[in-house]
């Protein structure tokens, strides 16, 4: 994978993924968003975050899947087990990764969102996600409307089916040109 020529240590990729089963690609270490924030980090070449739950998600995606509708349902937010070292401040540039789960964000993501909002104020957003084919543009939108109320600039979102992550390299490097990366 060729590297962006831009300087892009203002930018930071945080991100979301469920790792264990993962629809239509099996049981893996990486989720499929982590194999798709460690693409545009490779490209990018600038830090990265991955949100940890404090309770990890099931293993399997059917009791994920129930889990994840409870905490839709109940408005539960789950805790993040593990903080950022630095400071929001120092970036420009926010990825924000995560999976669509029921037409919506993971309940971690608006967590994330709620910790670290301040921080997120005034900065250039850019969403991405995997999923399987349920509208990945609602949660742009969600993402959108929620932190507009910031200041931040949401820039055009990137979606790629969670199955095909794997062979999207060349598509995802497209989306940071056209993105002046």
């Amino acid at each position: 994978m060729s590297t962006s020529s831009k300087d892009n240590s203002n930018c930071l990729i945080v991100f979301f993924s469920k790792h264990g089963q993962n629809f239509y690609v099996g049981n893996v270490k990486v989720g499929n968003t982590g194999r798709m924030a460690n693409m545009i980090q490779k490209y990018l070449n600038c830090d990265i975050f991955e949100i940890v739950p404090e309770i990890p998600y099931p293993f399997t995606t059917s009791d994920t899947d129930k889990r994840a509708r409870q905490e839709k349902n109940n408005n539960t937010k789950p805790a993040i087990k593990n903080k950022l070292e630095k400071n929001l401040n120092q970036y420009d540039t926010i990825f924000l990764g995560y999976p669509v789960w029921n037409a919506d964000l993971p309940m971690i993501i608006y967590t994330f969102i709620e910790e670290y909002g301040q921080q997120l104020e005034n900065k250039k957003i850019i969403p991405f996600c995997t999923h399987e084919g349920i509208d990945q543009n609602k949660p742009f939108k969600i993402i959108k409307d929620i932190l507009t109320i910031k200041n931040c600039n949401v820039l055009r979102g990137f979606g790629l089916y969670g199955k095909y992550v794997d062979n999207s390299e060349t598509k995802i490097i497209n989306w940071l040109k056209e993105l002046n990366y």
